[in-house]
């Protein structure tokens, strides 16, 4: 480390996730002007591998111990770690690290920044009382708020009651180019699928509030309603046999055993692929037709704006920003998570292939004009140089 200004992270995880993604793009591409610590409070540091090297600006903090069961025993260790780092400013993650801004809100050490990605699952239909009452007290000490999401920044207005000079949006962006390039050839061989599958696929965390299971279930019924005739001499997008339709999960988690239970017992072991977690998606998404969610929560998935780079059309439930984040060709695709809407869309489009490339470019040309990287880093800077002390 130097003698650079130093941010410290706070993550609940650092497991690969659309928030850890966005701040390995943040850290790897710009902020260069500042030293970084990450620490990770359940001890799971599977997103370092998204610096693929070592890094003279990033240190990851393995060696921290943080109570659990205790939010009192962990404010005392929150508050002995702040003073032992002295950063120049710290940023905190989600609900999970609310103890570090218990620990910082009397008698502040630094500034902070808090950044809300979304709700975990039992949050998912509406916010535990007592979470939301400590959220308003909390989030209010901090110098920023900042949520990707227009949903999310209504509900703090709303529901924390964050003043709007302390309440920012900063829209997820991604490098557009990236995910303009072919598929790796390798990495496809090496799961199977070929030039001629249809493939519906999805890039996300294996947990319960994504809903893979539904994911699977709508799968399921698209592929019973498919009817396909071998005999024709250009059968549909050239598929002539159900085994060249496949679902295909990019993503690893707690649900990873149970999906793939759930699809030896609807028979699917030929159609779907798991691929656990891929540090580089832009590898696999250019070989997918469509990109779909069940999501019971989301609020703007960083997934979703890569497919939309990768000129793919979206399918998924109106959670969070979705409906708007896509473009209005794509809009009437985001209707819910119920399997049996999921696999509508899922047939429309196969039966529809020129509607689905139309879909798609509009896609990539709104995530072009909109969701560029840049755009995401030079606010980043603007607000963390604006806090840092003289």
């Amino acid at each position: 480390m130097t003698n650079r200004p130093h941010i410290l992270h706070v993550f609940p995880s650092f497991e690969i996730g659309g928030a850890q993604r966005r701040t390995a793009s943040l850290l790897k591409n710009g902020l260069k002007e500042f030293d970084h610590t990450i620490i990770a409070l359940d001890g799971n540091y599977e997103a370092k591998a998204l610096w693929a090297g070592s890094s003279d600006t990033v240190v990851f903090s393995e060696d921290i111990c943080f109570p659990k069961n205790s939010m009192y025993r962990a404010i005392r260790a929150a508050r002995k770690h702040l003073k032992n780092i002295k950063p120049y400013l710290m940023i905190t993650y989600n609900w999970g690290s609310i103890e570090w801004n218990l620990a910082n809100s009397f008698l502040p050490i630094c500034p902070m920044f808090h950044i809300q990605d979304g709700f975990a699952k039992e949050e998912q239909d509406t916010e535990i009382n007592w979470r939301k009452i400590l959220r308003k007290l909390m989030y209010n000490q901090c110098d920023k708020v900042i949520v990707p999401s227009k949903l999310l920044y209504k509900i703090a207005q709303k529901s924390w009651r964050i003043p709007s000079k302390n309440l920012v949006h900063i829209a997820n962006g991604i490098d557009i180019h990236q995910f303009q390039n072919p598929a790796d050839e390798s990495l496809i061989k090496k799961w199977g699928i070929k030039q001629d599958d249809f493939i519906i696929g999805t890039v996300a965390a294996l947990r319960p509030e994504k809903n893979q299971t539904g994911l699977i279930h709508a799968f399921k019924t698209f592929l019973d309603t498919l009817e396909l005739d071998p005999s024709q001499s250009a059968p549909l997008r050239n598929i002539k046999d159900k085994t060249q339709v496949k679902l295909v999960i990019v993503g690893d988690g707690s649900e990873m055993a149970d999906l793939n239970q759930l699809t030896k017992s609807l028979n699917l072991n030929e159609h779907i692929v798991f691929t656990g977690a891929i540090e580089k998606p832009e590898r696999i998404l250019p070989t997918f037709d469509i990109f779909a969610l069940s999501s019971k929560t989301e609020q703007m998935p960083i997934s979703v704006i890569e497919a939309m780079a990768a000129s793919i059309p979206i399918i998924a439930p109106n959670v969070g920003d979705m409906q708007t984040m896509v473009s209005s060709e794509n809009a009437s695709l985001i209707t819910s998570s119920s399997p049996n809407a999921l696999a509508r869309n899922f047939k429309l489009l196969f039966e529809n292939p020129d509607m689905a490339t139309a879909i798609g470019k509009s896609n990539c040309n709104k995530a072009t004009a909109i969701y560029a990287f840049r755009n995401m880093l030079n606010a980043y800077e603007q607000y963390i140089w604006a806090a840092l002390p003289d």
